[in-house]
């Protein structure tokens, strides 16, 4: 398997991404709050669909 350089090597210009497991609740949720305040593009991931919901 040939390997690929996928960045150009100017890491400021990398968005800033944050994956957030358990996020609907609790621990998950502060972090995924955090993240979002501090300019991170926030994904979260849980198993309860009503606490992932926009509100």
């Amino acid at each position: 398997m040939e390997r690929k350089k996928v960045y150009n090597g100017d890491f400021c210009d990398m968005k800033k991404v944050c994956v957030v497991t358990g996020g609907g609740s609790g621990i998950g949720f502060a972090a995924a709050k955090e993240a979002a305040k501090k300019g991170y593009y926030v994904m979260i991931v849980g198993r309860n669909e009503k606490n992932l919901q926009v509100q």
